[in-house]
């Protein structure tokens, strides 16, 4: 290129002899798009040599600056510097081009944004004397979440001498007792996908966690942090104004009105319980969905209709009318036995219940499907978020559980009686964070180690810290891809990720070229 190169979006405060660059989008009979991360222009020049994706730089000559943008500029010397020979068309999401859809300036527009966003975080914590840390990636076994670790292999020593951290919190912690009393950072985490037998779309092998650490806090105080620093981030970014302080809902009360520890709060008052029927030789076990009025009987048609489709084993239509309950449509159900479960849960006296068996994220999605059906057009908060706290503290070897899988909190978390201070931020029904106080005296933690059944071998270096004085502790790790999702309301979480990956780990760019496996013998 004979002259500066220019950016596309910077050509109107520009005049005289100027180069661009970027890549061939369109062509056509009076030249080609040309395309760079800023914008595209028109540049007018023989193209018949050119291809689409081919690397181009563009010499041109601006008589003064523009008072209106350009709509498209004559080529005075044009060179290929690479030429495309593979043919990518289409949409590049979820397929192996993942890298290419940049191509397309919404997905630039978004990965801007992703930036907005962590420097607004930054500029939060860090105006309220918090510090942005660097952990490493490599450190030895801590079995926070569970048994299943990924182990890194030495090839020299012939050993797994290190691990991959399912978390930052032990670092954190260590830093928070040397005297680092507020900390923070954008960390990645890595848990395998079989610690958990609940079937997730939001789980992710590889992701990254906002960690936030903070000395002598406790959950009240560092609840008041998060909503804040939300509040800030929100408005910052999105120009949304969101309530605070959020709602809280216990832990028992949330499995009970909306069977699930995940509500999603823009529909609170459609409670979702779990109701088992009992007979005299099985028990059959629903998903319900209470619609707090009346509905059209073609809707009630279509409902049934989708649900004779989707349910695995079978539904159940009920109408409740001046406190009287009918069978509407589907099994018939033992009305004496769900009306007194009914009363129990709920005072509506007008409404529509469904009630489905089959696939928990199966019949979720459905629900979730009416939901937004019913509350088109109807006012309905753009991100409501709610906290759940006083999770029950799930001992290693509790009837039904495994030892530490699917454990309720981290081993870190204090205990308080039969429950944990764990607590959990929902946004729009899905978890993007957890937090909780830390145990921090070293017999309260030893205890827990003992209930979950883990050996405090993997912990010296820990316990000795512990003993060095180390202060209570609030921490919390916000799934950052999970906030991203639910606040760029994009339709799957891998659309936030430059490079995606399945629910196993696998990237699209390399899924065809086959798994190496580890051979000892050989190494």
């Amino acid at each position: 290129m004979l002259h500066k190169r220019v950016l596309i979006a910077e050509l109107q405060a520009h005049s005289g002899e100027c180069s661009l660059a970027g890549w061939v989008k369109e062509i056509n009979p009076q030249g080609f798009m040309l395309w760079d991360m800023t914008g595209e222009m028109m540049i007018c020049c023989n193209s018949d040599q050119l291809e689409i994706r081919d690397v181009v730089a563009v010499e041109v000559s601006l008589e003064e600056e523009a008072e209106e943008p350009r709509l498209s500029l004559i080529a005075t010397r044009l060179e290929v510097l690479n030429t495309s020979t593979r043919a990518v068309k289409g949409s590049y999401v979820n397929n192996e081009y993942t890298y290419l859809k940049f191509f397309e300036h919404k997905n630039i527009r978004l990965a801007k944004k992703i930036n907005e966003m962590e420097q607004q975080i930054r500029q939060f914590l860090c105006g309220r004397y918090f510090i942005e840390t660097r952990n490493p990636l490599l450190w030895t076994s801590v079995q926070e979440y569970g048994f299943n670790e990924f182990k890194v292999y030495n090839v020299l020593s012939r050993q797994f001498e290190h691990t991959l951290l399912q978390s930052p919190n032990i670092l954190n912690l260590l830093n928070n007792i040397g005297g680092l009393e507020r900390i923070f950072q954008f960390h990645p985490c890595f848990r395998l996908s079989e610690e958990s037998a609940e079937v997730k779309t939001d789980a992710l092998v590889e992701f990254t966690q906002l960690a936030i650490n903070c000395d002598f806090c406790t959950n009240e105080e560092g609840k008041a942090l998060i909503e804040e620093m939300l509040r800030h981030l929100c408005l910052q970014c999105f120009d949304v104004e969101i309530s605070t302080p959020f709602p809280v809902l216990d832990y028992k009360e949330s499995m009970r009105l909306y069977g699930s520890d995940k509500p999603d709060f823009r529909y609170r008052e459609f409670l979702q319980p779990k109701y088992t029927e009992f007979s005299l030789d099985s028990s059959n076990t629903y998903k319900t969905l209470i619609i707090p009025y009346s509905l059209p009987e073609t809707v009630l048609q279509f409902i049934a209709g989708r649900a004779e489709k989707l349910a695995v084993s079978g539904y159940s239509i009920l109408r409740i009318a001046e406190n009287r309950l009918s069978h509407r449509n589907g099994r018939t159900l033992d009305l004496a036995q769900f009306k007194t479960f009914f009363e129990g849960i709920t005072q509506v006296d007008t409404g529509e219940i469904l009630l489905m068996e089959g696939s928990e994220p199966l019949v979720s999605a459905f629900f979730s499907s009416i939901l937004r059906s019913l509350n088109r057009g109807r006012p309905t908060e753009k991100y409501s978020f709610c906290w759940i706290e006083n999770y029950p503290y799930i001992e290693a070897g509790t009837p039904g559980q495994e030892p530490l899988e699917g454990i309720g909190q981290n081993i870190f978390t204090k205990r308080l009686g039969q429950e944990s201070k764990g607590i959990d931020l929902i946004l729009n029904g899905v978890e993007i964070a957890s937090g909780s106080e830390k145990e921090y005296r070293v017999k309260e933690f030893l205890q827990s180690l003992e209930l979950l059944q883990v050996s405090e071998e993997h912990y010296t270096y820990y316990l000795d810290a512990l003993k060095s004085g180390s202060p209570p502790v609030f921490t919390i790790g916000i799934g950052w891809e999970r906030l991203l999702w639910k606040l760029m309301d994009t339709q799957e979480l891998q659309d936030v990720m430059i490079f995606p990956k399945d629910q196993n780990g696998q990237s699209y760019l390399f899924r065809n070229d086959g798994a190496v496996a580890y051979d000892e013998a050989n190494a």
